[in-house]
């Protein structure tokens, strides 16, 4: 399993720069190249016997609250939730493309993409930070 995301986050802080609450929007790209595991069907964590590979396009909003915690160093604890949209082909283990995935109405054509969009949080964590230069 390999993906990578870059997410373009805008912040407004309710008092100063880089200090207490703040409130974001964000926009980002990634890419994927991974299996997705069979949970419900079977009651144990194993993985399908085949993968996809796509890209993303991601548009949210989060918040948080950033805070000094002694000298330099700086604390991030933040929350995003937002819309994801990707568009992915679906492959056996052999690297054989799947042209015909399972969908509610096939076309009349063989068509590989997959497609799916869904509201879910994608940003969840605490970070840590160092000041490199003073003013």
């Amino acid at each position: 399993m390999s993906f990578g995301f870059l997410i373009n986050e805008f912040r407004y802080y309710f008092r100063e720069k880089q200090n207490g609450w703040y409130v974001a929007g964000n926009f980002g790209l990634g890419i994927f190249n991974m299996s997705k595991p069979e949970i419900f069907e079977t009651g144990k964590f194993e993985f399908d016997n085949r993968y996809c590979k796509g890209w993303s396009l991601m548009m949210g909003f989060g918040g948080g609250y950033q805070t000094s915690i002694g000298g330099r160093w700086k604390m991030d604890i933040y929350a995003a939730f937002g819309w994801m949209l990707s568009y992915y082909n679906g492959y056996s283990m052999e690297g054989q493309i799947d042209m015909n995935p399972i969908r509610p109405v096939q076309p009349k054509y063989p068509d590989p993409w997959n497609a799916s969009g869904e509201w879910m949080p994608y940003k969840l964590g605490v970070s840590f930070g160092y000041k490199l230069f003073d003013k």
